[in-house]
């Protein structure tokens, strides 16, 4: 194997996105050190398992990097979105729903399950962080109180609908 590694630009990254997904996969140091050896053959880097080492090295602090970057408010904003949209699909398809479709039950649950990962993400069953998630929601440019209203109501309406169909 060579003792040093010339590699640049497009062909080091190609080595860093495979290492990349390697990690994703799970593996460890050891373990990619070990796939390069065993895929020599086909990936022909000719570098040593210390060059792979500092390959791993480098993805690495790259992904730490990368995290570092996100911008938390952003996905939570956009996670508080995409979960008040599937509650409001699943209220919709429970309410338009056949009552003989058999489907009903599976749109509550569906609603149901929605609103609780919704509770959880926002903390609403923690009294203690009522004002972050308050605060979290106006930051992501969102109404809170409409956010919570629509669940109450939303809610309201599936159960007086529960309670038509038993009747």
């Amino acid at each position: 194997m060579a003792k040093n590694d010339p590699t640049v630009g497009e062909a080091l990254i190609v080595r860093y996105e495979l290492i990349e997904g390697l990690i994703a996969q799970g593996m460890h140091k050891r373990h990619v050190v070990q796939y390069v050896r065993d895929h020599e053959a086909e990936l022909q880097w000719d570098i040593s398992d210390r060059q792979v080492r500092n390959y791993f090295d480098t993805v690495q602090e790259r992904i730490k990097q990368g995290v570092m970057r996100i911008d938390r408010s952003y996905y939570h904003a956009r996670s508080i979105k995409r979960l008040d949209y599937l509650y409001q699909s699943a209220v919709a398809a429970f309410e338009t729903a056949p009552a003989d479709s058999g489907n009903k039950p599976k749109h509550h649950a569906n609603a149901l399950n929605t609103e609780k990962e919704l509770i959880d993400l926002l903390h609403l069953d923690d009294a203690s962080a009522e004002q972050d998630w308050k605060q979290a929601a106006e930051q992501a440019g969102l109404d809170p109180q409409g956010i919570l209203q629509g669940i109450l109501t939303q809610h309201a309406i599936m159960s007086a609908a529960e309670i038509d169909e038993e009747e």
